[in-house]
């Protein structure tokens, strides 16, 4: 019954596909992440909306082009005007209805699967071009991406690099400089939405070299794409200097980086690059922190290195396999995509999942390759893609239900990564909130033992965790230990923990 109502579902989905190729991408991108609708706030969401944004109106836009991305709250060394314009306009309609933000989301996903679709067209038959799509739409490590409304700024950005690299020739001379203008124009768009689309003018080159090599006509980078480019990264960096000064990167404490010796900085590389790899071609344990790799950063990333060493070899047998020039762009794509946010020059995070909605397309790119080496008819070419618009969709949900709150988030996370001191802290804090009382949680006494447990082991992975001794210090309030209480929170507020007011608690041991 089961097997007949899967094959029922591959009917539809071809038949579909094959009347409205760009519809079905769509639809597909739309059902892998729908499951996040009804999910509440998560990680920086709150702070963005209830605090960077309380103020937003159209009088308030201008300001952002002339202040960092925090604002006041913080310095992060991050500039993205049009990011904080386009969640502003969203504050103001829709305030802080969570599915609403999310909607938005999954419209802006469901449109760039459909332009990655268009992309690869360039390269490889329409079957091919839509599995490579379907596995864009589906990719699991677009979760917090499409499932957060601070992942949304990425989503935006990767929005408008897709509508450069669709507008960069090649294309017929008549359109030629219309559309290098227009190319310009959506990479200085991406760039006030995220600065992570930086290099795209080096892959617009290598992509126009490669196209020159299959045998189509000599594209060369002429003035006109490069002047424009050029344009557009000017108009960016003068802005982006008259709001933050000369600060390229987030610096001081607010750099991943602060105090870290050469040695660790080399490891924060290969731990970064290497989990990032991990995560396309395998995303399981997925985040939104990714706290644990200190363990690798401050050792040996020996997981990372391996990995890195695995994809390159991995690379090297794909070029035997498949069409060269395809693999090489793929390459490219992963390298122009990947280095602005590979910590070579540090950045505020070791690992953001939501810096990988760009460099799936190269994991696409790929696909799409191998779906016209090995799936060669249509009938093959169908069937593939209709497995993977199934096991994507599965995928894809599974993560954001497991995102469906914070608690649920931290407990996935915890469950994923033991190791993780934050992990374990953050759980702690959730289990003792009264707001956090979800039927999976259990009753007061089952999240206050939980809550002991993980503070403890938090304690033990890192002594020096104000959120683990936060936690140890409530646990300890609650249980009437007064001594243990002192202790923690001397401790706690010694190593600077902001997250509760532990004063009026510890008034109650005196």
């Amino acid at each position: 019954m089961h097997t007949n109502h899967s094959a029922m579902e591959c009917t539809i989905f071809s038949r579909f596909r094959r009347r409205s190729p760009s519809a079905f991408v769509a639809l597909i991108a739309v059902a892998a992440f729908s499951a996040a609708l009804p999910n509440g706030w998560l990680g920086d969401d709150t702070a963005l909306l209830e605090e960077r944004l309380a103020s937003a109106s159209f009088s308030t836009f201008s300001s952002y082009f002339s202040e960092g991305y925090w604002g006041d709250l913080h310095s992060g060394g991050l500039f993205r005007p049009l990011s904080l314009v386009l969640l502003g306009l969203q504050r103001i309609a829709f305030g802080l209805s969570p599915e609403f933000y999310r909607c938005v989301t999954l419209i802006l996903h469901a449109a760039c699967s459909v332009m990655v679709a268009a992309w690869l067209r360039r390269s490889v038959p329409q079957a091919a071009a839509v599995f490579g799509a379907v596995l864009f739409a589906t990719h699991p490590v677009h979760a917090e991406a499409v499932a957060t409304v601070y992942g949304q700024q990425d989503v935006w950005a990767a929005l408008f690099f897709l509508a450069a690299l669709l507008a960069s020739p090649p294309v017929a001379a008549r359109s030629a400089r219309f559309r290098s203008i227009a190319a310009g124009l959506f990479l200085l768009l991406s760039l006030l939405c995220k600065e992570q689309g930086v290099l795209l003018p080096l892959l617009v080159f290598v992509e126009r070299r490669l196209s020159e090599e299959r045998g189509g006509e000599k594209h060369a980078l002429t003035a006109g794409p490069a002047f424009w480019f050029a344009v557009a990264l000017t108009i960016y960096a003068l802005l982006r200097v008259h709001a933050l000064g000369a600060a390229l990167v987030p610096a001081g404490e607010a750099s991943i980086a602060f105090g870290y010796p050469w040695w660790a900085r080399v490891h924060l590389v290969v731990a970064t690059v290497g989990t990032y790899v991990r995560l396309l071609i395998i995303p399981v344990g997925q985040t939104t922190y990714y706290g644990h790799l200190r363990s690798s950063i401050l050792g040996l990333p020996v997981v990372e290195a391996l990995v890195l060493a695995a994809a390159l070899v991995g690379l090297l047998e794909l070029r035997k396999r498949l069409d060269r020039q395809i693999v090489a762009l793929a390459s490219v794509i992963l390298l122009v995509t990947l280095l602005p946010v590979a910590n070579v020059i540090p950045i505020g995070m070791v690992v953001g999942e939501r810096c990988l909605y760009l460099p799936v397309l190269s994991i696409s790119l790929l696909a799409a390759a191998a779906c016209v080496r090995f799936a060669p008819t249509r009938t093959a070419a169908r069937a593939a893609v209709c497995a993977l618009a199934l096991a994507g969709i599965a995928a894809s949900a599974r993560v954001v239900h497991q995102w469906r709150s914070p608690l649920a988030h931290w407990e996935a996370t915890v469950a994923s990564h033991p190791t993780s001191p934050m992990a374990q802290a953050r759980l702690a804090l959730l289990l003792l909130q009264d707001g956090s009382g979800e039927n999976e949680a259990g009753t007061r006494e089952d999240r206050i033992d939980r809550a002991e447990t993980a503070s403890q082991r938090a304690i033990l992975l890192n002594h020096r965790s104000p959120e683990a001794w936060g936690a140890a210090c409530i646990v300890a309030v609650v249980r009437g230990d007064c001594e243990r209480a002192r202790t923690a929170g001397a401790q706690a507020e010694a190593l600077g923990f902001r997250d509760v007011d532990l004063q009026p608690l510890l008034e109650r041991c005196w």
